[in-house]
């Protein structure tokens, strides 16, 4: 074969697969052979016919003209390569730079000799229900946090975060007046019966409370009494009551009057 035979059957294989390569772009859109300017990741084909994209500093630096390393990384005292500066934090592909903390990973924290640790009163917690005590991410205190929670007889008040009790006679809050006034349904209620005006008797009546303690309404004049008869005053030397002796005095009187009279008859006679 001669030599331009040969040179057409290179430049066929040549331009074969290029073809492949040049007319495909990675993931990020960086075309075929090329470095993305902000990563420093170069898009190659890697085994076989597939292309992706490689972190690649040395070429991109030389590819870009020497514009320096993506964050993260520092360039070599030649510029020619580019070396990790940050701390990478495990499940993630975010890269923490030295002396700051992750801002999708907290509390992680890369310290200035590039050692990743936590540190949750610098980078805060995860949660929101924690907070950062002794250099720990722990969950805050208080009724708003369920730690712990209110009793049965209490409502969490969020802003406050502390339990209150709830209102109503049931949780005596405020408690019912004992002495006329029932809790029913959490609600102070008036006890019902004249005794306490509910209701109340009419014109013309009465509330005897001598029988039922919550009164009832009676005619004027036929309530009982609850007050002790005095008129009635007991002799003591005799034992019997003045009104009886009154009676007694009145049943002496008239035999005598008839016997002074029948006397006086009979001395006329004679």
């Amino acid at each position: 074969m001669n030599k331009t035979a040969l040179l057409l059957v290179g430049l066929v294989f040549v331009s074969m697969f290029s073809g492949v390569f040049a007319a495909n772009t990675c993931s990020d859109g960086t075309s075929y052979g090329k470095c993305n300017p902000t990563s420093y990741y170069y898009c190659w084909h890697g085994e076989g016919t597939s292309i992706q994209l490689v972190f690649y500093p040395t070429m991109c630096v030389k590819q870009l003209g020497g514009t320096g390393c993506p964050a993260g990384y520092d360039a070599t005292p030649d510029g020619t390569n580019c070396i990790k500066t940050g701390c990478d934090v495990p499940g993630s592909t975010q890269l923490v730079l030295k002396g700051q903390c992750s801002t999708t990973n907290k509390p992680y924290y890369c310290s200035n000799d590039g050692v990743l640790v936590q540190n949750p009163t610098l980078c805060g917690c995860p949660a929101a229900d924690q907070e950062a005590v002794n250099d720990a991410c722990v969950k805050k205190s208080g009724c708003a946090y369920s730690n712990p929670p209110c009793g049965a007889d209490y409502n969490c008040d969020t802003p406050k975060n502390q339990c209150v009790l709830k209102s109503g006679c049931t949780y005596n809050n405020p408690a019912c007046d004992s002495l006329s006034e029932n809790c029913i349904d959490n609600v102070c209620v008036k006890k019902h019966g004249c005794a306490y005006d509910n209701p109340a008797c009419v014109e013309g009546k009465i509330c005897d409370v001598s029988k039922i303690k919550s009164g009832q309404c009676v005619s004027v004049g036929g309530a009982a009494s609850t007050t002790p008869d005095t008129s009635a005053t007991t002799d003591t030397g005799t034992g019997a009551s003045l009104p009886s002796l009154k009676l007694c005095g009145i049943g002496l009187v008239f035999p005598a009057l008839f016997g002074f009279g029948y006397l006086y008859s009979r001395s006329r006679k004679r």
